[in-house]
């Protein structure tokens, strides 16, 4: 039997915790035999890189800030080995590119196009634990790559699917609840989770799994499991399966995305719309709540995107054309009510949109589809609608 752990850089921030894990590791192999580990940087290790690097400059090149993020990784992997080794447990560390995970050629988010894993298993073999560098693999051009924010769960269940095995992500929250515990504390946990549901969550702002990790579970059918670092209770934890009698709750989360911006865009020529989204594929962008209409006899596009991406986005933008007008908008945020059949049950959508009414919170930009109903709101009025849904669904306890 063979298991792919993933430990996020909270569970890795400092050498007492490295420690904790490893006789963690060591205390899981009496029940399983092959084990892979894959790790992030400790603690906030990445952002201080990223700070170190504009020190220099504040438009780093890509090539080399990957470079110098995967330095990261790499330092978490040779210290959890070197804690094994000390607990006389055979561990062997390797950076993306020894481990065989190949990619593409786009620097910062780099998708894995290939996973060679002959040398991970000549070390299983020999009954060694392999850490894996999370985060990073190496392009075609011999290039390290990195693969974005949360880039290690998407490691560690491609290294699962090509091991044939279950993936186990651990990290500083228990398991998938129904609204963000830190700032709702009396939300309900949820042991069992759709693939979909899960990969909606994560699109719209829940940050306890990354997209792109889960779109790989459901493809290739990987087994995942999310808990809590040390812990020990899998019963406390979150299953992502295929599909599941789950607790039956009409409406499984509510999901919000904080950091973002709205923009529209008018123009008259109709011949702009493949130029602006090849901009937005060139620069790997991703959209949400995208409208396209007409406006005043114009074109218009209207999307939201990341804050991080809204500079990069406007100012390529303005390179395509003069003749689009730009306008950006900071004061909204995204809620997400996340289920089963919501474009059929229309009762949902008819309660929902009546209790915001009812509460006098605007509601912007409607996209609804078989498993969400996303919009957009004021900023000023997200913690009381949140409460009323959350009453209005008994999301909480």
């Amino acid at each position: 039997m063979r298991v792919v752990q993933k430990y996020g850089g909270s569970s890795v921030a400092t050498i007492e915790q490295i420690k904790k894990i490893a006789e963690n590791i060591k205390e899981r192999l009496q029940v399983t035999s092959q084990i892979v580990v894959v790790v992030s940087a400790m603690g906030k290790t990445t952002n201080s890189l990223i700070s170190l690097s504009q020190t220099i400059t504040k438009n780093p090149d890509k090539r080399e800030l990957d470079v110098l993020l995967s330095t990261g990784e790499t330092q978490t992997i040779s210290l959890l080995a070197m804690a094994l080794q000390e607990i006389e447990v055979p561990a062997i560390s390797f950076m993306g590119f020894q481990a065989g995970i190949q990619t593409n050629s786009i620097h910062g988010r780099a998708f894995i196009t290939k996973i060679d894993t002959i040398r991970i298993e000549e070390e299983l073999v020999k009954n060694k634990v392999v850490i894996v560098a999370g985060f990073q693999g190496i392009s075609q051009d011999n290039d390290i790559t990195t693969f974005g924010r949360g880039g290690s769960d998407t490691t560690a269940v491609a290294l699962a699917s090509a091991l044939k095995c279950p993936c186990e992500i651990y990290t500083d929250v228990d398991s998938v609840y129904t609204i963000n515990p830190q700032t709702f504390p009396n939300s309900k946990q949820i042991h069992k989770v759709r693939y979909d549901d899960m990969m909606e969550m994560a699109l719209s702002g829940t940050k306890v799994l990354e997209t792109r990790c889960v779109e790989l579970a459901k493809k290739y059918n990987v087994s995942l499991y999310l808990g809590k670092a040390l812990n020990k209770d899998k019963g406390k934890g979150s299953f992502i399966m295929e599909s599941t009698d789950l607790e039956q709750m009409p409406i499984t989360n509510v999901s919000i995305k904080e950091d973002i911006t709205l923009i529209n865009l008018n123009f008259k020529s109709p011949t702009l719309v493949a130029k602006i989204f090849e901009v937005i594929k060139k620069g790997s962008i991703n959209l949400e709540m995208f409208y396209s209409g007409k406006y005043q006899k114009q074109n218009h596009l209207s999307f939201i995107c990341p804050n991080s991406e809204v500079d990069n986005i406007v100012k390529e933008l303005k390179a395509l054309s003069k003749n689009i007008k730009i306008t950006t908008f900071s004061e909204y945020v995204k809620l997400s009510i996340i289920g089963s059949g919501l474009s059929t049950h229309t009762d949902i959508a008819t309660s929902l949109f009546e209790e915001l009414e009812k509460q006098k919170i605007p509601v912007h930009q409607i996209v609804i589809s078989e498993i969400s109903i996303s919009f957009t709101i004021n900023k000023k009025d997200l913690e009381k609608a949140i409460n009323n849904i959350a009453n209005l669904f008994q999301l909480q306890k």
